[in-house]
């Protein structure tokens, strides 16, 4: 290898870095490497996750269902979470945020509840938004808990009450 000086403008000398020969294969590995870490299941174990939502018993439509896995260590180490919307018989089943994957993680989870939007008029697709009416914030505003089995779980039914 050779050094040489390079002179830049007045008198400021700057010295050439010499790169070691093993450092661009070292690089293309931690790139590919790193692309395909968020491929697969990444370690986590995933179960299917369907079931109900009801209020005081009837069906709740248009609800977006969100499981969170809980644990003591980092949001990486828990894993990503899942959701699911209701259907008109308040019927939901869970998908895995940013895969293709139908579930959750098997494990503790939080389970919350928001409104997935504003409702429109089912004959005039050009009507005005109108807020959802008859669920009660505190209702959507439940946080509770479900452990998801290795077995995944067909009847994670939620009855949320209106108080």
């Amino acid at each position: 290898m050779r050094s040489e000086r390079l002179t830049l403008g007045h008198d400021r000398a700057v010295q050439p870095r010499v790169v070691p020969r093993c450092l661009p294969a070292a690089l293309l590995a931690t790139v590919v490497l790193g692309s395909t870490a968020g491929c697969g299941s990444g370690g986590f174990e995933f179960a299917p996750v369907s079931g109900t939502v009801t209020m005081n018993g009837n069906p709740l439509p248009g609800v977006t269902v969100t499981f969170q896995p809980q644990s003591s260590g980092t949001a990486a180490e828990t894993g990503p979470g899942s959701y699911g919307v209701t259907d008109e018989q308040g019927r939901y089943t869970l998908q895995v945020v940013g895969r293709s994957t139908e579930g959750a993680i098997v494990g503790r989870h939080r389970v919350t509840f928001a409104a997935t939007g504003p409702e429109r008029a089912a004959d005039d697709d050009s009507a005005a938004a109108t807020p959802r009416l008859g669920i009660p914030p505190n209702v959507l505003n439940k946080q509770l808990e479900f452990e998801v089995p290795t077995g995944g779980a067909d009847a994670a039914d939620f009855e949320l009450g209106s108080g």
